[in-house]
């Protein structure tokens, strides 16, 4: 059961991610406790409460695990709440169905990439954009990492998917308004300005998290190191246009208040930037309306877009 479908009166029988795991003493008696549990999946996160055997399942279980759930829903103050009856750990197949999946298709997703390399002319782009695609441990990893942690693209399939709509965006915005542009560099800067986060970010359980390197070096730092590192591989590799593909990587978030190494210096990299900006806040519209149960054409408030958004 999806923790959107949970309702009053329902029997709760699924597997969920522990988002916050509280032991609490009971107001009716200090000298018990009972545990204040998130559960959490990919259309959202619902309350519970364990009321029995406490201490064992406090010992045994950890925020952020997979836990398998029997239960039921109640109300409380208006909200749905779950009574814990069983908590048992997950499968390592159930752990790896509760991770989030991009709603587009891997193999689509995939042809759609070699497919704007082929558009690629200049034979040091090309042959840097395939030196991504063919190491198999570095295209795993860009291929299943999330775009984000939370807030755009937060699921297996994410980096790719986000990196697809800036190339993309860009490439037939060259085709139809800017054709004075450099397309390859358009393309390449698309499909290479996250590429940090193959480093920054890594998946725990069921959920993505920061790397000890992400959290120290962000995934702007990282994706410049990877970028030089492959460069450096690239016998002649000219090094003004070396320059401008990592400035687009270092530039893209736009200010340095929010990321970035650079403000964008070129066209072409401020045309990364704006649609690296638009792709990650229609996602995270998305994600976060997906999410909200909130009654009514409005979501509850979000904190980091700093806005209510509407859903009619």
């Amino acid at each position: 059961m999806k923790v959107k479908e949970i309702t009053p009166g329902a029997r709760v029988e699924g597997v969920y991610r522990l988002s916050y795991k509280d032991l609490k003493q009971k107001k009716t008696n200090v000298d018990e406790n009972y545990l204040a549990l998130g559960l959490a999946d990919d259309t959202g996160e619902v309350e519970a409460k364990a009321w029995e055997n406490v201490e064992e399942l406090n010992s045994s279980f950890q925020k952020g695990d997979v836990v398998k759930i029997e239960g039921r829903a109640t109300s409380w103050k208006g909200n749905v709440q779950v009574v814990v009856e069983v908590m048992s750990h997950a499968s390592p197949e159930e752990i790896k169905a509760l991770m989030p999946r991009s709603p587009r298709n891997l193999e689509t997703m995939e042809k759609e990439w070699l497919s704007l390399v082929e558009q690629v002319e200049n034979e040091y782009l090309k042959t840097l954009l395939m030196k991504v695609w063919n190491d198999p441990e570095l295209r795993e990893a860009y291929c299943s990492a999330p775009g984000g942690i939370k807030i755009h693209h937060p699921y297996v399939g994410g980096l790719l998917e986000h990196s697809l709509a800036i190339a993309k965006g860009a490439y037939l915005l060259w085709c139809k308004v800017y054709p004075d542009l450099n397309k390859d560099l358009l393309i390449a800067g698309g499909l290479l300005h996250d590429i940090g986060k193959v480093e920054e970010i890594f998946w725990k359980e069921s959920q993505p998290e920061y790397t000890d390197q992400g959290r120290l070096m962000g995934h702007v730092m990282l994706g410049g190191q990877i970028l030089a590192r492959l460069i450096g591989e690239i016998e002649g590799f000219p090094p003004e246009l070396s320059l401008k593909i990592q400035h687009i990587v270092a530039s893209h978030h736009g200010e340095p208040e929010v990321g970035a190494a650079q403000r964008p210096m070129f066209k072409e990299a401020v045309l990364i930037h704006f649609l690296d900006e638009m792709d990650s806040k229609l996602s995270g519209f998305d994600v976060f309306i997906q999410k909200d149960n909130t009654e009514g054409n409005w979501t509850a408030y979000h904190r980091w877009f700093e806005r209510y958004i509407y859903k009619g």
